[in-house]
């Protein structure tokens, strides 16, 4: 997916930067510093999900955009929160790019089960089963033409 929203920001004329899993580890902070540079050129820096997890700090993005919501809401708050670091200044808008009657979509309401059950527990209040085998099974049920769930 990452190639794919490269190529079309590359095709745009975007000055792309980007991390992932073949990014080699001492070249991630020298990227991360290029992207950051107020004088620099990039305007756009490509991550993955877990390539983020490694404590990286991008306070020149001014916006997040998650593609593809992970099944653990913390995940997606972490890659968020690379833009919301010490040093940010610029307010950050997020955006969720979520097709609907995907299992994407699906995998969001969890999300938001999940962050509502964890609400609960640190309020000290009682939890509600938000997921059950049927939910799980609709997951990956088709819908009717047109049908959003």
């Amino acid at each position: 997916m990452l190639d794919i929203i490269e190529r079309v920001l590359t095709d745009l004329t975007v000055a792309v930067s980007r991390i992932d899993g073949s990014t080699k580890q001492k070249d991630r902070g020298r990227i991360v510093d290029e992207f950051n540079d107020s004088t620099g050129s990039i305007e756009c820096m490509l991550l993955s999900t877990k390539v983020g997890g490694l404590g990286l700090t991008l306070t020149a993005a001014d916006r997040a955009v998650i593609y593809d919501p992970s099944w653990n809401p913390a995940d997606d708050c972490q890659a968020v929160d690379r833009c919301y670091r010490i040093g940010q200044t610029k307010k950050v808008c997020v955006y969720r790019l979520v097709a609907a009657g995907t299992v994407e979509e699906r995998m969001y309401e969890k999300q938001i089960h999940k962050m509502g059950v964890k609400e609960q527990v640190l309020e000290g209040g009682g939890t509600t089963r938000y997921f059950d085998n049927s939910d799980l099974s609709k997951l990956f049920t088709l819908g009717a033409r047109g049908e959003c769930r």
